[in-house]
């Protein structure tokens, strides 16, 4: 691997763990594994907070310019068409 090639995937590494966002995700899925690990149970309340977050943030600050709360919401409806036919399996 070329010296320019790790530097640019240093630089990725370190902008996505200093990232808010990032954090914010890895504290969910840590808190997550930890009760699940113990309870087998994810509870509905930090799976809501994380929706509710994603909503928030992807709102304030869009993936695109002029971007609107539909964006996030049609991700969301996405996720739920996955993965509702599997959970109700």
């Amino acid at each position: 691997m070329a010296d320019a090639e790790l530097n640019a995937m240093w630089e990725l590494l370190a902008s996505l763990l200093f990232s808010g966002r990032t954090n914010v995700l890895l504290l969910l899925l840590v808190t997550a594994a930890v009760i699940d690990v113990r309870s087998h149970r994810i509870p509905n309340w930090l799976v809501l907070s994380g929706v509710l977050y994603s909503l928030v943030y992807n709102t304030v600050f869009p993936p695109w310019l002029h971007g609107t709360i539909l964006f996030p919401l049609a991700g969301l409806g996405l996720g739920l068409a996955m993965f509702l036919p599997l959970y109700l399996l």
